[in-house]
């Protein structure tokens, strides 16, 4: 009884393993087509299905659901579909099972559809082409309508290499071998015959008649080399064998969806249909590259995106934004040292200094953006309330430029971006992505310039206040004091006080000129200083004793600070690095893996995650900094 028990359940077992692997065989995906890419047609082969829309067809590739776009059967406008009939006529045949498969060829001749083009081989001793390939099925027939004499041997894998040499159209590639026995002639053998099966792009889908000589391993192995089927059937089920081909090689759907795997990488593509699922492998083509299956027509737009000449503008592009980070930076410092040496000048006699030096009309620096567009930049500038801020912020960073040029070039380097970004990713996330960046960019870099600028201000303020006592000590007066700063003081103190002696000897109060200082410095400890030096020229007093306590006051605090800093180094460091490594692996994952992180963008629940995730994120910077940050 327990020995009963235990075989119905190992029964039951092998039925439910086999059972999905059997439900399967009704869908099989014949071929992949990628001459259009990103746009994939998958070829797919059903059986026991009266048909379906696109709404009952679901894609997923690489695990990810993809939208379907068309879902249509195979008809004569489409590439088409050859067969080649191999049938055994060796000795083994002879008699019934020979007539029998004759008559079960004439019936897959019959229900297939005419576009369907037809070929005859037969092999005994040797493979013999008795009808090529042709649309004409009654050309067929009568090749089907009395078997051939039979002969000694059977030389299967010749009649399959030949078989694959009939194909000459681009058309699905298909051989039907039907044989009772096992390879006894010829020259060629199983891996011959399954590669040139595999170069003609032939699928093999070969039918075991029942027999002491049948040798199932090697048509098994045939078929699942090319991507085929294999099946054994007894002499009165030849006639069913094949009217199941002929089913399934006329009820072919082309299903096309939109591709979301990186080029030149390699995709699982899974189609799910009513009757069955079959996935497939396949590997998307370099960008670039032509496909093998045909030729692509590409619009003037996508030539320009890709092959050669988009790795062409892709470089080109590339070199003009490095060309023009190099000359801004250049031109900077050509800017500054002519600056200084005007300075300079202007400085030596006092007479001489009669007015500031004029603002030029157009900045050099500036000069290869399009004047128009520096004009609709300012007026945008003037427009929102920026202009007077951002003016302010470019004398802080003692960057020469206007505010409608700094807003073009800010521009400009967001196109650049998001071009370099689309050519080199076909992303438009990342083209956006670096839209983004290359608009924030030169924002970060003025606002770090202006904070350098305004450290090495403070850094120098405690010289500058000794300097100013020490001239006062000896005699010389307020403004000769200021002078000397000018000529002892490096950059870029020496640059500021330079215009503050020339604004008061144009004309402007001293407690204007030096407030002005004060401003565009950006510094409290400027302010405090200047402060001091107002109150005393208002109330009196010993303005050298005081500028020594402030200065005295002013190294204290710089010492301080930078012990803060060095002890916060740490915590600085580490508010950067979790800042920017979210972006660094999002980008990264668009760019290698783009179907691990689509969801987020795609799916309502991703959207809500990347919502609560950027929210918390601001919550977090914001609490890291106020950690990190003690005023001294």
């Amino acid at each position: 009884m327990s020995r009963r028990l235990i075989a119905v359940g190992l029964g039951l077992a092998l039925a439910a393993a086999w059972a999905p692997a059997l439900a399967d065989q009704n869908v099989q995906i014949r071929h992949v087509e990628l001459d259009d890419f990103p746009t994939v047609a998958v070829m797919v082969s059903v059986q026991g299905s009266a048909g379906f829309g696109a709404g009952e067809v679901k894609v997923l590739e690489n695990d990810v659901a993809v939208p379907v776009t068309a879902v249509r059967p195979i008809g004569p406008t489409d590439q088409g579909v050859d067969v080649v009939l191999a049938v055994d006529t060796s000795n083994s045949m002879r008699g019934a099972p020979l007539r029998t498969a004759f008559a079960a060829a004439r019936e897959f001749v019959t229900r297939i559809p005419p576009w369907v083009r037809v070929g005859l081989l037969t092999f005994a001793d040797r493979p013999q082409i008795v009808q090529a390939i042709t649309s004409d099925h009654e050309a067929v027939l009568r090749s089907l309508a009395s078997p051939p004499p039979t002969a000694i041997g059977t030389a299967l894998y010749d009649a399959v290499v030949t078989a694959s040499g009939m194909f000459t159209e681009t058309a699905q590639r298909n051989i039907v071998l039907l044989t009772d026995g096992r390879n006894t002639a010829g020259v060629g053998d199983l891996q011959a015959a399954a590669a040139a099966a595999r170069d003609a792009h032939a699928t093999i889908f070969s039918v075991a008649l029942e027999g002491a000589e049948t040798d199932i391993s090697t048509l098994q192995q045939l078929a699942q080399l090319t991507s085929g089927t294999y099946a054994s059937a007894s002499p009165d089920d030849v006639g069913a064998a094949y009217r199941s081909l002929a089913t399934e090689l006329s009820q072919q759907y082309r299903i096309t969806y939109r591709s979301r795997a990186p080029y030149g990488t390699q995709a699982t593509v899974r189609v799910e249909v009513p009757v069955g699922v079959d996935e497939v492998a396949f590997l998307a083509p370099a960008l670039g590259s032509g496909t093998s299956g045909g030729t692509e027509t590409l619009t003037p737009l996508r030539r320009l995106f890709q092959g050669p000449l988009g790795l062409v503008t892709t470089v080109g592009l590339s070199f003009l934004a490095a060309l023009g980070l190099v000359s801004l930076l250049l031109g900077l410092q050509a800017r500054s040292s002519r600056e200084r040496q005007l300075a300079v000048r202007m400085a030596a006699p006092p007479r001489a200094r009669a007015t500031p030096p004029p603002r030029q009309e157009r900045n050099p620096l500036t000069s290869w953006i399009p004047q128009p567009v520096v004009g609709a930049a300012g007026r945008v500038a003037r427009y929102t309330g920026l202009a007077a801020r951002l003016d302010s912020r470019l004398e802080q960073a003692g960057v020469s430029m206007r505010p409608g040029e700094f807003l073009a070039g800010a521009g400009l380097a967001a196109l650049v971006g998001g071009l370099v970004g689309g050519l080199a990713s076909r992303n438009l996330l990342v083209a956006l992505l670096l839209i983004a960046v290359g608009g924030v960019v030169p924002w970060l870099l003025l606002a770090r310039a202006a904070r350098k600028r305004t450290g090495q201000l403070q850094a120098q303020l405690p010289d500058v206040l000794m300097v100013i006592a020490s001239s006062m000590r000896a005699g010389h007066s307020f403004m000769q004091a200021l002078d000397m700063v000018t000529k002892e003081i490096g950059e870029p103190s020496a640059s500021e006080f330079v215009r503050a002696v020339t604004e008061i000897r144009v004309g402007s109060p001293v407690e204007e000129a030096l407030d002005a200082l004060a401003e565009r410095a950006g510094s409290e400890d400027f302010r405090w200083a200047v402060m001091a030096i107002n109150i005393q020229r208002k109330v009196g007093g010993n303005l050298a004793e005081i500028l020594e306590t402030v200065a005295e006051t002013i190294r204290e605090r710089e010492t301080i600070r930078r012990q803060v800093r060095v002890l916060s180094a740490e915590g600085r460091l580490s508010v950067a690095i979790l800042t920017v490594l979210p972006f660094l692996l999002a980008a990264y994952l668009l760019l290698v893996v783009p179907s691990y992180i689509q969801p987020l963008f795609e799916t309502s629940i991703g959207i809500v995650l990347l919502g609560g995730a950027g929210v918390l994120m601001l919550f977090g910077f914001w609490w890291m900094r106020r950690v990190v940050r003690l005023d001294v």
